[in-house]
């Protein structure tokens, strides 16, 4: 093998997977650790790593992680070795502005215009059968159901009736409380982390109630933009939400105060954090903000992501997925000046929401048949 050219032994490693080359063999001997340590080898092995362009530092989260995330998410997402699959969920009788992945990927949540909250089983085992993918439904509300979270199988639907329900996963989807009378508007989104419930509410205000203690007598209301409050996220210890008001506000929740405001050029209609980065949704456009050491300093703005309108984003350390009004879905590099990868467009109007988790991505149509997909990232 010492004997062999460089450009011999990078051509045999192209018959390896990418998962063999970086757990075998490039640990077999120096030459082959010193030839896998390169990226631009890399990118002759494997041509869909794309650009190395990077928002982040490569060597923080491992060389080798990001280039096997790299390799095998976009080769999944150009339908390489196999066409990408679609599963469909239908089951509301209104347009789903909500979807939630839980439970390591075995479960759904949608919330529909129907007023309800629908559970369904991502079971593989069910795929051909869709009539088995609803398990049940959660009744109650009196309005759009808007926003949903999950946490440790207690279920928090928000909705345009002005409520927050409870419900309990384990008791067959129990309701276990209604906090009313607080909100004066819709409920447009919610996040749960160490037993505090956020709500974002059209009113504008952000509230925070304690579900440690009687929460319904101790709401606290945390600050307010300047109009509606329409998307929400965590980056750490931060609450970071979005509003019409063309405004990002930072609040430090172990400080109890705003830490930033980040004025942007129109209405902020989606957030995602990570590695890093928060990503904003503003008209089609994507701002990335860096998240380091608390700054959230202005770093970058992809320009014309979709046609229209953008409803949600998701990034990690090889892509990135937005929706769009425009009816499609759009996986992209996540690097500067990013190439489109995939563009999914089996909905057939404007896309509401996405969650991915656990290798499976959820999506939310906002036609009148109520359409869920779900493309798995790890097959059958």
């Amino acid at each position: 093998m010492d004997l062999l050219p460089e450009e011999i032994l990078l051509h045999i490693f192209s018959y390896v997977e990418c998962k063999t080359l970086i757990s075998t063999v490039k640990i077999l001997c120096k030459r082959f650790y010193e030839l896998l340590s390169v990226e631009n080898n890399w990118k002759f092995l494997f041509p869909e790593i794309g650009s190395n362009h990077e928002y982040y530092d490569i060597d923080d989260y491992g060389r080798d992680k990001v280039i096997y995330y790299k390799c095998t998410d976009r080769k999944f997402w150009r339908g390489i070795d196999q066409p990408i699959s679609i599963d469909y969920l239908r089951g509301s009788i209104g347009a789903v502005d909500v979807v939630r992945i839980f439970d390591h990927g075995q479960y759904c949540l949608s919330g529909s215009r129907d007023k309800s909250v629908n559970i369904w089983s991502l079971d593989q085992q069910l795929r051909g059968d869709p009539s088995k993918y609803h398990i049940g439904s959660l009744d109650g509300h009196n309005g759009w159901v808007w926003t949903l979270e999950e946490c440790n199988n207690t279920v928090y639907s928000g909705s345009w009736d002005h409520n927050v329900m409870i419900w309990d996963l384990n008791a067959n989807g129990k309701l276990l409380d209604t906090i009313r009378d607080v909100h004066p508007a819709a409920v447009l989104r919610l996040q749960v982390k160490d037993n505090v419930l956020y709500t974002g509410c059209h009113d504008s205000a952000v509230r925070m109630f304690d579900l440690r203690v009687d929460y319904r007598n101790t709401s606290h209301e945390l600050y307010r933009h300047r109009r509606a409050a329409l998307c929400m996220t965590f980056c750490d210890d931060y609450l970071i939400t979005g509003s019409e008001d063309k405004t990002v506000i930072v609040y430090d929740t172990r400080a109890n105060a705003i830490l930033k405001t980040l004025k942007t050029t129109s209405s902020v209609t989606a957030l995602n954090c990570g590695y890093d980065q928060l990503r904003v949704g503003i008209r089609n456009d994507v701002q990335i903000y860096s998240t380091k050491d608390g700054l959230f300093t202005e770093m970058d703005i992809i320009p014309e992501v979709h046609s229209k309108g953008i409803m949600g984003i998701h990034h990690d350390l090889s892509c990135m997925i937005t929706c769009s009004i425009d009816g499609t879905i759009k996986v992209s590099e996540a690097s500067k000046s990013p190439k489109v990868i995939k563009v999914l467009d089996h909905h057939k109007s404007a896309v509401a929401r996405i969650d991915y988790r656990d290798g499976i991505l959820a999506s939310a149509s906002s036609d009148a048949t109520g359409t869920i997909g779900i493309i798995r990232r790890y097959g059958p």
